[in-house]
């Protein structure tokens, strides 16, 4: 039986810092004595936000380097191109302050430092003893709610258009040390950015839920944050400079990462990685698109989705009297269409459905699916949101 009450593992090495996080970063250095910090941002968000010299101040006098040649979508050479600097400047300390593009670089370098000059080439399996021990502790400060990749044990980047991973559920050292969370950097953020990294936290949550992976623990407290995204993504939206809002969307995406570190994700992110390498579809908007429509593949056909979906719906919409899909599906649809996502791939732009499935079918994501789709499966679910 898929979703079982027995935990096989759960482990969150990450030390989460949520009370004035911000301001715990100057314990966090002096705890470690960092001499010289390598500060890992996007190329403006970071200093848009404010922040930038609130948390210069808090570094207390040591040496920095900023490095903000980060991409949207992490590719292999702009990785080698941060870790070659940080060798330069031969850093005690990584920080990672962004969304998830800068996190998961940050990840990255912080692992294969001191340990392998190159990741040219390099798969990310750890079984072969090339990463034994991270030299270097590495502090995530997102600045985006919505990827959980301050508190995930794996790393996305692109090689040729094609995404790869690095680390994995087991692989713990990729893991941030410390996790800063401050709802105050989200502020800046722009409503396309906002909407799509909600609706990756969204996908997140959905996918771990219906997986072959989760257990008793994920199934506790996955409803709760799914709740909380349909409660305030749209808010947040509409809303930008609503503190709270931000809040409880930052954590809804922390709960999101902690689901997925222990199930992984499944079809949507699968077919997600192509959307956004060959037609530049936010991540979060790419992953969205094809979730109701998976979410209806698996309903279809398997008596424990209905069972756990149909106890979701009246946990989240208990004074809605319809069919139970019906009020889920039309529910990710709305907020979609409120927050200006994409609902169809013609929306999106995207003119070529083969490539999708030519390089979003994935095995090992199919495979999490509690009903896994052949790649005939993925073309109707394709056709079916065309236009």
């Amino acid at each position: 039986m898929y979703g079982s009450n027995k935990v096989k593992y759960f482990n969150i090495p990450t030390k989460i810092c949520n009370e004035n996080g911000l301001y715990q970063l100057k314990e966090i250095i002096q705890e470690h004595d960092a001499k010289r910090i390598f500060l890992v941002t996007g190329k403006n968000s970071f200093e848009k936000s404010g922040f930038l010299d609130v948390t210069k101040n808090l570094l207390d006098g040591r040496d920095v380097f900023v490095y903000n040649n980060v991409e949207g979508s992490p590719t292999l050479e702009g990785v080698q191109d941060a870790l070659e600097k940080l060798i330069e400047y031969d850093s005690d300390m990584v920080i990672g302050a962004g969304g998830g593009a800068v996190m998961d670089i940050g990840k990255i370098i912080s692992c294969v430092y001191r340990n392998d000059t190159s990741i040219l080439g390099f798969n990310g399996d750890f079984t072969q003893g090339k990463i034994k021990e991270k030299q270097v502790p590495f502090v995530a400060i997102p600045t985006t709610a919505g990827t959980g990749s301050e508190v995930t044990p794996f790393s996305v980047f692109y090689k040729d258009k094609r995404k790869q991973s690095f680390g994995g559920p087991e692989k713990y050292i990729v893991s941030p040390d410390y996790a800063i969370l401050d709802s105050e950097l989200t502020l800046s953020l722009p409503g396309k950015i906002t909407a799509a990294t909600g609706l990756d936290a969204l996908t997140q949550l959905f996918e771990a839920y219906f997986n072959k992976n989760s257990n008793s623990l994920t199934d506790n407290f996955i409803p709760t944050n799914i709740a909380e995204v349909f409660g305030y993504l749209e808010k947040t939206y509409k809303y930008p400079n609503e503190v709270k809002f931000r809040e409880r969307m930052m954590y809804a995406s922390l709960w999101s990462g902690i689901a997925i570190s222990r199930t992984t994700t499944g079809p949507a992110h699968s077919l997600s990685y192509p959307m956004t390498a060959h037609f530049d579809l936010e991540h979060g908007f790419a992953c969205a698109l094809t979730l109701p429509e998976i979410l209806k593949f698996n309903y279809d056909r398997s008596d424990l989705v209905r069972k756990k979906l149909n106890g979701l719906v009246e946990y989240i919409f208990p004074s809605i009297n319809k069919n139970h899909f019906e009020i889920l599906y039309d529910s990710i649809q709305s907020l979609k269409s409120q927050i200006g996502a994409p609902l169809t791939l013609k929306d999106a732009k995207i003119d070529d459905k083969s490539i999708i499935t030519k390089e979003g079918f994935t095995p090992e994501r199919m495979f999490n699916s509690i009903e896994v789709p052949t790649e005939e499966d993925v073309n109707v679910i394709l056709s079916t949101i065309e236009m």
